[in-house]
């Protein structure tokens, strides 16, 4: 989303469609911000990207 067509860093989403995506993606950083390994908490806001695919990927091999 940060990137155009060319491979620019630019900015080419609404700001709309912006914030939808940060409300969206909200519920999932609070999901995998509450996981832990060997003890050490996640920080969802920075497996955010991994996370989306993840979940996207089981999405389709389940359809």
């Amino acid at each position: 989303r940060e990137y155009d067509k060319d491979g620019n860093l630019r900015q080419w989403w609404q700001n709309s469609s912006v914030e939808a995506f940060k409300h969206q993606t909200q519920c999932m950083v609070e999901q995998y911000s509450n996981y832990s390994i060997n003890k050490e908490p996640l920080n969802g806001k920075h497996t955010l990207g991994e996370n989306i695919a993840d979940n996207g990927g089981l999405r389709a091999a389940y359809k």
